[in-house]
């Protein structure tokens, strides 16, 4: 069985693009920070015992991605990419747009008291 393990050491200096939003990360532990990594296998482990192959995986570069229009670049990249490794289907660009679009412009009407 093949199996990967990344290691947890980052790039050392201006390929840690983590480095500069250090203190976000300290103020706001519970927000979700969207990255670019570039990975590289950094080395082979076999098993002889149960034949299990793992590639342990370390991060050449990183850095987060927060203009508006990337994040949605990306996400349309990764949505993609989950669609290749998956074989899952997406929608077709145009049509997610375009749902996305009407989601963005809605806005809830506030519930209304039935003693009103």
């Amino acid at each position: 069985m093949t199996k990967l393990q990344l290691l947890a050491k980052l790039p050392a200096g201006d390929a840690n693009g983590l480095l500069p939003h250090a203190d976000e990360f300290i103020d706001d532990p519970g927000k979700l920070r969207l990255a670019v990594a570039v990975l590289k296998r950094k080395r082979r482990t076999d098993d002889d015992d149960d034949l299990d192959v793992t590639a342990v995986v370390r991060i050449v570069r990183i850095e987060i991605v927060a203009r508006k229009d990337d994040v949605e670049a990306l996400q349309r990249i990764m949505l993609r990419a989950n669609e290749d490794a998956t074989g899952q289907p997406v929608l077709p660009y145009e049509t997610e747009k375009a749902i996305q679009d009407v989601f963005r412009d809605f806005v809830a009407e506030p519930a209304k008291d039935d003693d009103e």
